[in-house]
């Protein structure tokens, strides 16, 4: 699955575009992202929600990543259903 951050614009936040392989390596992915603030959560606290798709990226299905507590890390390029343990 392909990740990017959520920025201000979408050229920005296509700069943080990485490749997972599963629900898992996205969840420790954010974990990464979020050590410098000290914020940590439990795998379940990601949560992955449908979202509408993005014709200018071609991400369709395309869906929101956010993390409870904490808001909105990013968006992916699967739907929930595609991926396992959400």
């Amino acid at each position: 699955m392909k990740f990017r951050q959520h920025r201000g614009s979408l050229a920005d936040s296509m700069a943080t575009v990485v490749e997972l392989r599963d629900r898992a390596a996205l969840a420790e992915y954010c974990r990464e992202l979020l050590r410098p603030y000290a914020f940590e959560f439990p795998d379940e606290a990601l949560k992955i929600v449908p979202y509408s798709s993005d014709a200018r990226i071609g991400w369709d299905p395309q869906s929101l990543v956010t993390i409870e507590g904490y808001g909105v890390m990013g968006m992916t390029d699967s739907s929930p259903d595609q991926l396992t343990g959400n």
